[in-house]
């Protein structure tokens, strides 16, 4: 039991990462931005501080931050789902 529940907490871990070091890098390459502007913005977005932007978002960029967002909104949803019959 102990076992699949570090097994869970790292597979969160590894996800989490994967998120914001695939945020991070497309602020980096769709905006042009610097990696610390670019994980400053992913980490907001994902704990839904909604902070300002730190630079105007470019219409490409607005579209794809719209995408992603919603993504992550319907990966916790379903991941949430799923995971609820684990503890039944």
């Amino acid at each position: 039991m102990i076992g699949k529940s570090f097994k869970n907490l790292r597979n969160a871990i590894i996800v989490l990462f994967l998120i914001i070091l695939t945020g991070t890098s497309g602020f980096m390459f769709i905006e042009g931005w610097n990696f610390p502007d670019s994980l400053y913005m992913t980490i907001i977005t994902i704990t839904t501080t909604g902070f300002e932007e730190v630079h105007q978002l470019s219409t490409e960029g607005e579209n794809i931050y719209t995408y992603f967002t919603d993504g992550e909104l319907w990966y916790g949803y379903l991941y949430r789902q799923h995971g609820s019959s684990d503890f039944n």
